[in-house]
């Protein structure tokens, strides 16, 4: 299977399973919303693919949504690209793509390529938008300026700043010291925004006066790094100036 192709399903996907089809036209657990005619029950043999959350499920059976029940049979394996449905007395997914396992057995190579390559792309697009990009440790952290008018919210983001002292410049120009201004809330709004600690090292992707997330109202002007891609451990240098240099950037 072409990696490209396989870099398409992955971009819709949030876990990649290896799984055995038990039952067709039933499901895991009772709880299911939706109709059996579209529902198999998988039993997880390997994760190829997503966040670690899901590999407690490795030996259990799964629901998996599905448009194309062809080719599904009991006993039959396949690898399935799926994002979530649902999380209930059992975990529930939908089906992005199908590859059976006898029609490409380098399918494991081909994930774990079209995932870095994935990846680089994603990472990518965040270095483009970057104002700076630095490799820096955090000095300090203290409480930052409050948006003008105060506005009273469960979603305030609670603005504080990271001093930086900057060991590399990679994007950008900035001085030996900068501030970084980041949400502290850990509300639903804020909280996968990167949280700066003390001592801690890292590959700053940053953003002046961002206009990309929270209510206009609630932002602060200052250099931010909101998304967790905005943040990369040190050993990602490399990779890091390959994309930038890769971009022209």
């Amino acid at each position: 299977m072409p990696v490209t192709e396989v870099e398409e399903l992955l971009e819709g996907s949030q876990w990649v399973i290896r799984g055995r089809v038990g039952k067709v036209g039933a499901a895991a657990t009772p709880d299911v919303p939706a109709p059996a005619d579209h529902l198999v029950v998988v039993r997880v043999q390997e994760m190829l693919f997503g966040p670690p959350e899901l590999g407690d499920h490795v030996g259990r059976d799964v629901t998996l949504w599905t448009e194309n029940m062809q080719g599904l049979a009991a006993g039959r394996t396949a690898v399935f690209f799926t994002r979530s449905w649902f999380y209930g007395q059992g975990l529930g997914v939908v089906e992005v793509g199908r590859v059976m396992t006898k029609e490409s057995p380098n399918i494991r190579e081909d994930i774990a390529t079209a995932g870095q390559s994935l990846a680089d792309r994603r990472l990518g697009e965040r270095l483009r938008l970057a104002r700076v990009v630095v490799l820096g440790s955090v000095v300090e952290t203290r409480p930052g300026r409050r948006p003008e008018p105060d506005i009273q919210t469960e979603h305030h983001p609670d603005w504080w700043d990271a001093d930086v002292q900057v060991e590399r410049v990679i994007k950008g120009k900035v001085a030996d010291k900068l501030v970084i201004t980041y949400p502290a809330s850990m509300d639903e709004m804020w909280i996968d925004a990167p949280k700066p600690e003390r001592g801690q090292t890292a590959i700053w992707v940053l953003q002046q006066d961002q206009d990309e997330k929270g209510w206009p109202v609630l932002r602060v002007p200052g250099l931010t790094a909101l998304d967790s891609l905005d943040v990369q451990p040190p050993d990602q240098l490399n990779r890091v100036v390959r994309l930038i240099e890769g971009q022209g950037l």
